[in-house]
């Protein structure tokens, strides 16, 4: 999702240090996720560390909806951040 968003928002001038942000920012993410995954099930057990990670899911998906605006139809140059 965040390679597809970041090129569709940015424009052409500004493409490759977006995609560089978010391509790490998602790395950081995803090794967060991988490294406190084995705490939390240890600490709090599976059901409560799954529910944590889909509320943040969840809160995700709002902010999708609400905040990320519609590219459908729009050139790449006509959509400004």
């Amino acid at each position: 999702m965040a390679p597809m968003l970041t090129s569709e928002l940015l424009p052409n001038r500004a493409r490759s240090l977006g995609m560089s942000v978010s391509m790490t920012a998602m790395f950081v993410a995803n090794t967060l996720v991988q490294y406190s995954f084995p705490i939390a099930r240890k600490h709090f057990g599976m059901p409560v560390t799954l529910n944590g990670y889909a509320l943040i899911v969840a809160i995700g998906w709002v902010f999708v909806a609400l905040l990320v605006p519609e590219t459908k139809g729009l050139s790449l140059e006509s959509v400004r951040c």
